[in-house]
């Protein structure tokens, strides 16, 4: 292996690691919302929650064998790292790009199950939305993480070569067109999960602020779409180094940045996953906030309904009945508005099984009669 020209005190791994824990850790807290939410208010989990936990465990592995890179020469300059060193930094780099493989797919899993969900059973869905689409998705998908993991797996003959830079036999496929390769179509199939929930926005009966806030929900989904196109930049930017005599052979020190950007997608997609699943336990916060408006805060409802009502009532002493009236008025009145303020609570998923109106409440008449006593 030939050597470069070491340049002192340039060394990247300390904040590879730092960004590495921080987006994972970001990850595993939306995980726990997601899990908390999904056990303790629906009290039901699905296909795409088992996928997410996957994809959050093998986000773990990740984070390991990033951490591992990085104790072995990840970050350095290849002039720094001794050869046994060099050799398991690259073993390192070769199980994480397996595991980056199979989290990638199982994040990509755990939306296309959500979105197989919404579609299941239903006729007059677009045709993107319909089940048999969904499943030709996961199986195009499906099949591609397959050939990309065994490709990976078998780049080298024999296998052992893919990590050992002084082995004698070796017969490597081209890496960068590969990396390349995946990457691409890796940026297409991210593109194409976010333009999928675009019809099922316009075909879902929700008022305008529901419709607003799927729109934001959804838009997260640009993140690791924009993160998977940064990889890929990487990727070309570091196959065109050959150029460069400095860069040439300093893998150890260009690559660093490929695993951590993988990892960052993978991440973050598992936040996009688990946004919609949020949106139970956002209502059940925002119930308990209206709630005690109502009855925490009752001083501001009782001044702006029940006093000016009862200050018409001061000036007949004897209006005892009509007194009485307005009580029990005022009483149906908190109901009602509580009631109203509850159905907006108290849909228990984010997306139902089946399509459903969502009815925010309606406007309630109330006749007052006062009598003056005379």
């Amino acid at each position: 292996m030939a050597h470069v020209v070491s340049v002192p005190n340039e060394n990247q791994g300390p904040l590879l690691n730092r960004v590495s824990v921080a987006v994972y850790s970001i990850a595993v807290v939306f995980i726990g919302l997601r899990f908390l939410t999904r056990g303790w208010i629906v009290r039901k989990y699905g296909l795409d929650d088992f996928l997410v936990g996957v994809a959050i465990t093998l986000g773990g592995v990740q984070t390991a064998t990033i951490a591992l890179q990085v104790k072995y020469g990840l970050g350095w300059h290849v002039g720094e790292i001794k050869i046994h060193d060099y050799d398991l930094l690259l073993k390192y780099k070769w199980v994480n790009m397996m595991v980056y493989y199979i989290a990638n797919w199982a994040v990509k899993m755990s939306i296309l199950a959500l979105y197989h969900r919404i579609g299941s059973g239903h006729k007059g869905l677009p045709l993107i939305l319909q089940s048999r689409v969904v499943g030709m998705i996961v199986g195009a998908v499906t099949a591609f993480t397959v050939a990309v993991f065994f490709a990976e797996l078998c780049a080298c003959q024999p296998i052992s070569a893919t990590w050992k830079v002084e082995s004698d036999i070796r017969s490597c496929m081209d890496m960068r067109a590969f990396y390349i390769a995946q990457g691409s179509i890796n940026v297409v199939v991210d593109m194409l999960l976010l333009i999928f929930p675009l019809p099922l926005l316009r075909i879902l009966n929700i008022n305008q602020r529901q419709r607003i806030a799927l729109v934001l929900i959804f838009s997260i989904g640009v993140i690791p779409l924009v993160a998977s196109i940064i990889r890929l930049t990487e990727i070309v930017m570091v196959s065109n180094m050959e150029s460069l005599p400095y860069l040439a052979d300093d893998p150890s020190w260009r690559w660093a940045w490929v695993p951590v950007w993988g990892q960052i997608e993978v991440d973050v997609g598992i936040v996009a996953a688990s946004l919609p699943s949020l949106s139970p336990l956002l209502k059940k916060f925002w119930c308990g906030v209206s709630t005690q408006m109502y009855t925490g805060g009752g001083p501001q409802y009782t001044r702006s309904l029940v006093e000016p009502l009862e200050s018409r009532t001061l000036q007949a002493p004897s209006s005892t009945r009509s007194a009485s009236t307005l009580a029990n008025t005022e009483a149906k009145n908190r109901e009602s508005v509580q009631s109203q303020d509850s159905s907006e609570c108290l849909d228990l998923e984010a997306f139902p099984s089946t399509p459903s109106t969502i009815v925010v409440g309606e406007a309630v008449t109330v006749k007052i009669q006062v009598q003056i006593g005379k």
